[in-house]
């Protein structure tokens, strides 16, 4: 069974309007979507996230961050997250 997590919508921010756009540019193409989110807020993890993604997976991704919430999404065009 696949992990998922909801992350909550009680405000409108930036990266679920940018995240709302993107999507409707890649549909009906398939997207898989993470969210990653860290209390701890660890500095850089943004920029770790990119490295890991670029050096590591040759997938075509994008990485949005919320600066309110601190949460990163990260799209994967094209991909499911179990194919990821």
């Amino acid at each position: 069974m696949p992990q998922t997590v909801t992350l909550q919508r009680e405000q409108t921010t930036d990266v679920y309007h940018h995240l709302g756009e993107r999507l409707k540019e890649t549909s009906p193409d398939t997207c898989g979507i993470m969210f990653l989110y860290s209390s701890a807020n660890p500095p850089q993890l943004e920029e770790r996230v990119r490295e890991i993604l670029q050096h590591g997976s040759g997938l075509d991704y994008e990485v949005l961050k919320d600066a309110q919430t601190r949460t990163l999404a990260i799209l994967l065009p094209g991909l499911t997250l179990d194919a990821a």
